[in-house]
């Protein structure tokens, strides 16, 4: 029988992704891309963002064509789902300072507003 206090404490380790919806919810221009906030993979917070072009521009200070560039090359892909990870890390640290993504950054990002990350 084991004791439970001397069981670890395991937290559960939060991550992120970066989904982009589909053209025609947007009048056939652009995807609006929502930021996630993941815990053991399930999306526990989301961050609506805005359109594509708006959020490389704003938020990263790249252009949409040239971000599709330099991501790609990064992420050796084309593939959105490669690619996102590396755009939805370089979006966090916008958000939240330069440096290593940790688990206490990302947590001290739970719980705000949906749109507190939005582009207009």
């Amino acid at each position: 029988m084991s004791n439970p206090k001397l069981k670890k404490r395991i937290k559960e380790k939060l991550g992120y992704t970066l989904t982009a919806g589909s053209p025609a919810e947007n009048y056939g221009f652009g995807r609006n891309w929502t930021l996630n906030i993941t815990k053991d993979g399930t999306p526990v917070q989301s961050y609506w963002l805005g359109q594509d072009a708006k959020v490389t521009s704003r938020m990263l200070g790249i252009d949409f064509k040239d971000a599709v560039d330099y991501y790609s090359k990064k992420a050796k892909s084309k593939n959105f789902d490669k690619v996102s990870q590396f755009i939805a890390r370089d979006i966090i640290r916008a958000s939240i300072g330069e440096g290593r993504i940790t688990q206490k950054k990302l947590r001290k990002m739970m719980g705000g507003e949906s749109w507190a990350l939005a582009v207009q």
